[in-house]
């Protein structure tokens, strides 16, 4: 046991290692022209993936002579004879070969596969195996023998300084992983913006089911903390800071007639969606569409108050259906919402560039749904009756909002002092980063203001910070935007 240093022996099920082996199978393309190369003796765990990789795929398993692994050259020399091609071995393995750096006067090894569990690998070592046999795929995998030998895996798809730390990565398939601090509490992480895609999508992998997205609205926020109590109504408040408005908000959406148009070519997927749309939301009406085509038709029939837009369809794809459904006149301003089971940057920013405006992952699951509609739905429901509820209202800065916020006078005047230093800041370095034509530095710029100025209610601002950031490619776009920024700005100046 590398826990206790006791040996002990573990009862593990067959379907935990069906499982495992099914897993790994896909995950890593294991085939019957594999040749796995074994390290572990039969009574250690990590033999599991050897054996029964070899049972599943009708691969070659070859069984090396256990001394020649005190002896690195003669090893690597094997490992080429036998042209083995995969191979999950201890870290101490690997590291022994880097540090009389074997690999350095090696022919080409025929590895297409190292995967390494066990113990922590050091990146130092790990980069002298990447840089010599880089062809390979390097896969770091962690676990108990209790959960069926490794319950996470990070495929190593980014190069790390030797000092860094390596992930141990996502769940495996059929696990869940839960996030606790050093106290074991859970963690309610805030991040910048719902468009973090990389953060975003992390975070849901790894099972962190308190991720919150600023400006923090009130209701999301007792949302999650009622969560940990294991409650999952957004509606059961804490008497103390219960609130009337919220209250209202929510009992408004519940009660509202929507229109929401789903866009899903898989029937099952249409089902699930519209039963828990219908859950939440007695009154919707849901218009279906099982292709980008028929989006687009639909949406000259109709005005939805949201859209649910499947990425990948077949005839016309998400992204073109929202490229062109945002040349409608109805369908400026209408949110869409991708669906997606991508997990790349890449592919989250063109769903952002087609003109979505958020998106959940597949498997969709409820609260994810819940949140999403209710954070536009409501913004719909207030767009709607601007006219008659806030009259009088600044179009630059909802200040009634922001006290509610902060919930004094006093803290309220000095925010905004503070912000007539802070602010001029942020607005000069996106104009810096535009001037030096450094796309990824707008990005961020625009990215720190917009979810400052989201947070403080300074509406206009954070729209235009938003938009340069989705515009950072676009010079000519770029020069009318700063423009805008800077109105905008001395209009909230005056204002203050």
């Amino acid at each position: 046991s590398g826990s206790t240093g006791v040996p002990k022996g573990v009862v593990v099920a067959h379907r935990g290692v069906i499982d495992y082996i099914d897993w790994a199978v896909e995950s890593f393309g294991i085939d019957s022209s594999v040749v796995i190369g074994n390290q572990s003796p039969f009574y250690f765990d990590n033999s599991t993936l050897d054996l029964y990789l070899m049972l599943a795929t009708g691969a070659t398993l070859v069984i090396i002579p256990k001394h020649l692994f005190a002896f690195p050259l003669r090893l690597m020399e094997y490992v080429n004879s036998e042209l083995i091609n995969f191979i999950f071995w201890v870290p101490s393995v690997l590291i022994n070969v880097a540090n009389r750096r074997i690999l350095e006067n090696m022919e080409r090894s025929p590895l297409t596969r190292i995967l390494f569990a066990g113990e922590v690998m050091p990146n130092k070592h790990l980069n002298y195996w990447r840089k010599h046999i880089p062809q390979a795929l390097y896969a770091n995998l962690y676990g108990p023998t209790e959960i069926t030998v490794d319950c996470t895996y990070f495929i190593v798809d980014r190069e790390f300084q030797d000092c860094e730390p390596l992930p141990i990565g996502l769940p495996c398939r059929n696990s869940d992983i839960i996030v606790l601090n050093n106290e074991n509490q859970p963690i309610i992480m805030l991040h910048s913006s719902s468009d973090d895609l990389i953060l975003h999508e992390k975070a849901k992998e790894l099972n962190v089911k308190y991720l919150l997205t600023k400006p923090v609205k009130q209701d999301e926020l007792y949302y999650y903390l009622n969560s940990i109590n294991g409650t999952d109504n957004v509606n059961v408040l804490p008497a103390f800071v219960k609130s009337a408005d919220v209250e209202d908000e929510l009992n408004t959406i519940k009660n509202a007639e929507f229109c929401v148009l789903v866009a899903e070519d898989t029937p099952m997927n249409m089902l699930v969606i519209g039963n828990m749309l219908k859950t939440m939301l007695p009154n919707v009406h849901i218009e279906e569409a099982h292709n980008g085509l028929e989006a687009i038709k639909l949406m000259k029939t109709i005005q939805p108050q949201l859209i649910l837009m499947d990425v990948q369809m077949p005839e016309l794809d998400g992204l073109e259906a929202t490229r062109q459904i945002r040349k409608l006149k109805n369908g400026l301003t209408v949110p869409i919402i991708a669906l997606t089971a991508g997990v790349s940057k890449e592919e989250r920013e063109l769903c952002f560039k087609s003109g979505m405006d958020d998106f959940i992952s597949k498997p969709i699951e409820k609260n994810e749904l819940k949140r999403i509609t209710q954070k536009y739905l409501l913004n719909e429901l207030n767009a709607e009756h601007a006219d008659d509820t806030f009259e009088s209202k600044s179009v630059h800065v909802d200040i009634q909002k922001l006290l509610a916020k902060v919930g004094n006078k006093e803290i309220l005047r000095s925010l905004l002092e503070m912000s007539k230093t802070e602010y001029p800041k942020y607005i000069s370095e996106i104009k810096n980063a535009i001037n030096e034509a450094d796309e990824e530095l707008i990005k961020q710029a625009a990215h720190k203001l917009k979810g400052s100025a989201l947070n403080m209610e300074f509406v206009a601002l954070g729209e235009v910070a938003k938009s340069i950031e989705l515009h950072a490619s676009n010079a000519e776009m770029l020069k009318k935007l700063v423009a805008e920024l800077e109105n905008e700005w001395n209009n909230l100046v005056i204002e203050f």
